[in-house]
């Protein structure tokens, strides 16, 4: 499973509350990053969000959340039934 980090922002559709951009984590039970990578861009994409960066990339297994104090174990396991979950973690705009 692949968890990979990416910097968006709002497209010019998106309805949601006003925000600056997100951090999207997305948790893709696949086998290569290539793919991975495609469905994660998609789903952003459909969700009117535009990825402005690539931040992070690791593949992950059930070692990684008992070796390290990462959060999201849950997303994992979520993963592990629905083969993509997304987070996205938004922020506000700043204020003037």
């Amino acid at each position: 499973m692949f968890l990979i980090t990416y910097h968006c922002k709002p497209g010019k559709n998106y309805k949601g509350k006003p925000v600056a951009g997100a951090y999207v984590n997305c948790y893709i039970k696949r086998n290569k990053f290539e793919i991975a990578d495609r469905i994660s861009r998609e789903h952003i994409l459909k969700s009117d969000w535009i990825v402005k960066k690539l931040e992070d990339v690791s593949k992950i297994n059930l070692s990684f959340y008992k070796t390290s104090n990462a959060s999201g174990i849950e997303y994992y396991k979520q993963a592990l039934i629905d083969k993509e979950v997304f987070v996205f973690y938004n922020y506000p705009k700043k204020k003037k």
